[in-house]
């Protein structure tokens, strides 16, 4: 929800102001890409349109059809303020995270190649948004493997699975490991000691 919120106050505004065009061929942007699917070989222009310039280039300006893709960055941006997860394994929290740093390291990428005001302040804000989160979704991934992990023991092996004792002799091992340790964020710390008292539980 902070991450969110924060994305909306740096590029809200922005990528709610798009440029009237002509409407976009279905398929331009779907809820699990940017692109159309599937992609046909791009026209000669836009194929050399593609072709990075030599080094002592400066950025040029994008073109209509250049236009059509940061629009659909910006929708795309949008589209991830609403991704919904499933505890305790999908979190959108750490999707939403990932996938908006994508959004900015392929923005940055274009603005190199072609000058653009609009994708040069979505990469700007998305970067402010995301920085004080940074620290966070380290810890938070982090987390999420133990949960992998403890899905894991848990979980029916072989043709001949492991006996309940067993099973809790492996768990409780592992919660042994997840205990508060000084190396640990104390975001981490805490949520080792919550898995432990809930598994025991």
């Amino acid at each position: 929800m902070d991450l969110r919120k924060a994305v909306r106050q740096q590029v809200g505004d922005l990528s709610r102001k798009e440029p009237r065009a002509t409407p976009a061929p279905i398929g331009v942007l779907t809820v699990t890409g940017l692109l159309p699917s599937p992609l046909g070989p791009p026209p000669a222009p836009l194929a050399r349109e593609a072709q990075s310039p030599p080094p002592s280039a400066s950025p040029t300006a994008m073109g209509p059809e250049a236009d059509e893709i940061v629009t659909a960055l910006f929708r795309h941006t949008r589209y991830l303020l609403t991704l919904k997860g499933r505890p305790p394994l999908r979190l959108a929290g750490l999707e939403t995270y990932e996938r908006l740093d994508h959004v900015a390291r392929l923005s940055l990428a274009l603005v190199a190649e072609r000058d653009n005001p609009r994708l040069a302040q979505l990469y700007q804000g998305l970067q402010a948004a995301l920085s004080p989160f940074a620290a966070t979704f380290q810890a938070l991934q982090q987390g999420a493997a133990w949960l992998r992990d403890i899905v894991y023991i848990l979980a029916p092996m072989g043709p001949q699975p492991c006996q309940g004792e067993q099973v809790a002799k492996q768990l409780r091992g592992y919660l042994a490991t997840l205990r508060p340790r000084p190396d640990l964020p104390p975001i981490l710390g805490d949520f080792g000691h919550h898995l432990d008292t809930v598994s025991r539980s």
